[in-house]
């Protein structure tokens, strides 16, 4: 007779899981971070649980969506396996996730780690009735978010087609809304006008352009920084040329107002982790935009002053207003493409070229509602050195490289691929559902009553639902970890090329430190030179022990240590 085994013990501790969609949600609604948690501890006190202590507090402020992307979310399910904690207190069922499949997924996950589940505001037992009104609950959730986002579109469409322009937080630049109201008294954002204040900038940027006198973007910009001028989202001091671009070629300026200038996208799963959301926004083509009424918008040039305008920008940047700093290649620079991140907003720098030979990473992000971000720059040169200098401590060393090769060779040899459990779960739900879907319909086919056939046919379309979502979540969970191989092979690649090299690491090409940094995961986060502690921070990302910190990277006493190279604004 075989032995029977007992269960870990769990030590009596209870966690806490809150979330939030976006960094900018809060507040004094029900979903409000401090709402949730504050709900979540009460109600473990009064379950006997002691007082739930900060770390143990899982946050996360990314979409209900997405699983595997999601910070808080992973570590708190590495730690349910690690039988770290008993009780789990999330606020409602759709904190913990919006998509049903990935619901079931972390919900089965606890339950064989022993660990208990509790929606305060959402209390369920753990009944087949309760599994089944928990995956509606969750499917509801999913196709709110859908229909919501759907919705909000379509009313978008119909708007502008209807001859509207769409009201954002504010009027365009150089604008105001015309006082304009309905019967009940209430202000209608439908037609514009010249602002009195704003537009006297636009008309000026307008007749410097037109000018016969020679003019740059970036000129304009630094003149107007310089007398003070206030920017149009009055959040940040300085201009820049990319403004004053804005201006001259968007075409509600001649007269021409145009709706649905840009379209949200999806970031491709390959280019996630450069991107802080998942969306993106692009400009739509010409063909593509609806134009709205003229007479909405009063111009302030014609549309052949425009035109002439246009011929001018083209010809500065086909000529030589480029070429001054074409001496540096924008490819050369090592933390481009999303690794060079602001470190008060999250969002990737950009290569910035103020003039003179000097080259910058800036953060684009200048709003003030990003947790108190502030424009700051940093030069290219002195941070790429920096960076590499502190990578080179793990190469020169590569235990670290080493193991998780190692890993991912045993991994292989036996068969136990990355992510290998988390697929075979989802096949084997996916068994267990067509089965179920084929007895009910064999089922229904000796059933006579018409109600007993209405209801087999409700819970067979229940069922194929949930099959449906568990093949497209198969598909997204593949697509998550198909890459496992080709980050090998890139590990490999830098042993071999630190082996080679030994320690003479500078005999690194920049294409070569390029790929590394890209293997590696790593991510610098920069802030202005006097945030306390460090200025920058090193990290980077390997496949199965996931994020390591490597710490400050040094750029001198207060930022300074490179006077020649180093600005900041």
């Amino acid at each position: 007779m075989a032995r029977q085994r007992s269960a870990q013990p769990l030590p009596h501790v209870a966690v806490i899981y809150d979330r939030v969609s976006t960094k900018h949600q809060g507040g004094e609604d029900r979903h409000s971070l401090e709402t949730q948690e504050a709900n979540c501890r009460a109600r473990a006190l009064a379950d006997g649980y002691p007082l739930v202590p900060e770390e143990s507090v899982y946050t996360d402020k990314h979409t209900g969506e997405e699983l595997h992307e999601r910070p808080a979310m992973t570590r708190l399910r590495a730690a349910a396996k690690a039988h770290q904690f008993a009780a789990l207190y999330v606020n409602s069922v759709d904190r913990l996730a919006r998509d049903p499949i990935h619901l079931s997924m972390v919900l089965e996950e606890m339950a064989k780690a022993g660990v208990r589940v509790i929606f305060v505001t959402e209390p369920l037992t753990d009944t087949p009735e309760a599994a089944i009104i928990r995956y509606i609950q969750g499917y509801g959730a999913k196709l709110d978010n859908a229909r919501r986002r759907e919705s909000s579109m379509r009313g978008r469409h119909a708007r502008v087609r209807a001859g509207k322009p769409l009201p954002g937080p504010r009027a365009r630049f150089g604008f105001r809304w015309a006082e304009v109201r309905d019967s009940d008294g209430r202000r209608l954002r439908e037609r514009l006008e010249h602002d009195p204040i704003t537009g006297l900038v636009v008309a000026r940027v307008w007749r410097i352009a037109q000018d016969l006198a020679p003019w740059t973007l970036r000129g304009i910009a630094a003149t107007f920084t310089q007398e003070g001028v206030p920017t149009p989202t009055g959040k940040k001091r300085e201009w820049d040329g990319g403004t004053i671009r804005d201006i001259l070629t968007d075409p509600i300026y001649w007269g021409r107002p145009m709706g649905l200038q840009s379209v949200q996208e999806s970031v491709d799963l390959n280019v996630r982790s450069q991107y802080v959301h998942r969306t993106r926004h692009t400009r739509r083509a010409v063909e593509e935009q609806i134009a709205l009424p003229e007479e909405m918008a009063p111009a302030f040039v014609t549309p052949e002053a425009a035109a002439l305008v246009a011929a001018r920008l083209t010809q500065h940047q086909e000529g030589s207003g480029r070429s001054k700093n074409a001496t540096h290649d924008p490819l050369d620079t090592l933390l481009r493409g999303g690794i060079a991140r602001c470190g008060y907003c999250g969002y990737a720098l950009y290569v910035a070229r103020p003039g003179s030979g000097y080259v910058a990473y800036r953060c684009r992000r200048l709003a003030i509602r990003a947790h108190g971000c502030k424009a700051h720059s940093i030069s290219t040169k002195l941070l790429d050195r920096k960076v590499w200098e502190k990578l080179k401590e793990i190469l020169q060393s590569p235990t670290l490289i080493e193991t998780e090769v190692a890993h991912l060779r045993k991994l292989r040899a036996d068969g136990e691929l990355p992510g290998a459990a988390v697929l075979s779960d989802l096949e084997t739900r996916l068994t267990q559902m067509t089965r179920r879907i084929e007895n009910k319909r064999r089922y229904a086919e000796f059933v006579d009553d018409e109600e007993e056939q209405r209801h087999m046919a409700e819970e067979v379309t229940l069922l194929l639902h949930q099959r449906r979502d568990l093949e497209a979540e198969r598909l997204k969970t593949q697509a998550h970890y198909a890459s496992w191989e080709r980050e090998q092979e890139g590990l490999e690649r830098t042993l071999d090329a630190c082996a080679r090299l030994a320690q003479h690491l500078d005999g690194f090409t920049r294409a070569e430190m390029r790929e590394t940094l890209l293997t590696l995961k790593a991510r610098v986060r920069v802030w202005r030179r006097d945030h306390q502690p460090d200025r920058a921070d090193l990290t980077i990302t390997l496949p199965i022990s996931g994020v390591h910190a490597l710490g400050a990277v040094s750029v001198g006493v207060n930022g300074h240590s490179d006077v020649n190279t180093l600005v900041l604004r």
